[in-house]
């Protein structure tokens, strides 16, 4: 039964940080009950099991994994573009994750956030959900994103996220109500003092002195807990997502895996439940032990990256002077290998700069894809070093075809034959020189 698996998957030993923690919190609310509501060691100890047992019953639950989508702002996918394009790759990585994992639940959903960096997330027993910004990243990397985040399924590590999150959301209660108490008690003090006479001066600094130290110890215990949980549930999740990672990979995502990675870079998390549910290892950490378990993915170390230029040199990057020699007579030329000009040859004369984009005004090669910015990117043939230099200025981004992402604005070195890949994979080009007849 899936609580079994659960209760069997909680007690491994690389979850003691999350058994510790939640060992904690367990103590945190029967301290409080038994101090603010004077019950008996024994029975506040038992009143505190059941409201924590109870919390949890409701956290894995359809209610609490709904509570936390709203929470996490997960919604369904209403435009038929985002349908038409995210469901097959869903199905098709579905179809390969139930094959590891038959235990898998047969009615995973997928849903969609506002959320513009490119990530996703699983929680619960049945959701995935996927951020606006992951659009802008090739297929084959979308498909290996869902295939990890399927490994979180596969290993209920989405199910401890939910635990971790009810046991935050009920200390976080206590306090709170702790706090609202203090409160009170300084107001009940204060009216009490009005009422027999004494608002002398010394009084009020005196209340208030004392509300500010009691506020200042809750405040500071909070602050310790929080580090604590923080450092003990981060060193589960670093070993979970290598786990999900593995997973990815034997579905065969592996390099795609490891130029996502290399692609994205994630903002720091905000506020505790983010450092819970975001605490991933180094990403050099999570590609090397890819690269070891058999992937052949290299970042192109030798693409040398040229200082940021301004907006005229995105438009035309300067002519390089260098000492006159003989040499063949070179025809460079952009080739496309997909998409609406496949099969065409564009030319790309002298010290002249190519522009790919949307926009008829600028561009010179002009695509449709609706992923294509109005000046996607540039290209320039340096005949004297044989090389091309390719800018990107897109929104969506240009990729070579191993995966690896261009960094914007920054003009970067490549040799003939380099393929580029743009609008989500639909149009390739590839660099090519040819010697004229």
């Amino acid at each position: 039964m899936y609580i079994i698996e659960f209760f069997k998957r909680i007690m491994r030993k690389s979850n003691i940080p999350v058994i510790i923690y939640l060992i904690l919190n367990y103590f945190i609310i029967v301290g409080v009950i038994y101090v603010f509501d004077d019950y008996d060691l024994p029975l506040a100890f038992g009143i505190g099991l059941a409201v924590y047992v109870l919390s949890l019953a409701i956290a894995l639950s359809p209610i609490g994994e709904w509570i936390l989508r709203v929470q996490l702002g997960c919604k369904k996918l209403k435009r038929q573009e985002h349908i038409d394009y995210l469901y097959p790759l869903f199905n098709e990585v579905y179809e390969k994750a139930r094959k590891l994992d038959p235990g898998l639940a047969t009615d995973i959903q997928l849903y969609i956030s506002e959320d513009e960096s490119p990530n996703a997330f699983a929680t619960g027993r049945k959701t995935i959900c996927v951020t606006k910004g992951l659009l802008q990243v090739p297929p084959e990397q979308i498909k290996a994103t869902l295939g990890h985040e399927f490994g979180h399924l596969s290993h209920k590590d989405t199910d401890l996220i939910l635990v971790i999150s009810v046991g935050n959301m009920i200390v976080n209660a206590l306090i709170l109500g702790i706090k609202f108490i203090i409160k009170m008690i300084h107001l009940f003090a204060y009216i009490i003092a009005l009422i027999l006479g004494d608002n002398s001066l010394l009084t009020t600094i005196l209340m208030g002195l004392y509300h500010l130290l009691v506020m200042a110890i809750v405040g500071g215990l909070t602050w310790l807990w929080t580090k604590l949980g923080v450092l003990l549930v981060m060193k589960s999740s670093r070993g979970n997502e290598f786990e999900a990672d593995e997973f990815s990979v034997r579905m065969g995502y592996a390099n795609e895996l490891c130029a996502l990675l290399d692609n994205i870079c994630g903002e720091s998390p905000k506020g505790l439940f983010a450092n819970l549910a975001s605490s991933h290892p180094d990403k050099d950490d999570r590609i090397a032990k890819i690269q070891a378990m058999g992937a052949s993915y290299r970042s192109n170390l030798g693409n040398l990256a040229l200082a940021t230029p301004s907006q005229e040199q995105v438009e035309s990057v300067p002519n390089i002077s260098l000492p006159q020699r003989q040499m063949p007579e070179l025809c460079a030329k952009l080739k496309c290998l997909a998409g609406e000009y496949a099969g065409v040859e564009f030319p790309i004369d002298g010290n002249n700069t190519i522009i790919i984009g949307k926009d008829a005004k600028r561009a010179h090669v002009i695509l449709s894809n609706r992923y294509i910015s109005g000046t996607h990117c540039s290209i320039k043939y340096d005949r004297e070093r044989d090389i091309f230099l390719v800018t990107d200025m897109s929104t969506n981004g240009t990729f070579l075809d191993n995966g690896s992402k261009l960094q914007k604005g920054v003009c970067s070195l490549f040799p003939t034959g380099t393929i580029l890949v743009l609008g989500q994979g639909q149009d390739k080009f590839q660099l090519t020189v040819t010697t004229k007849d």
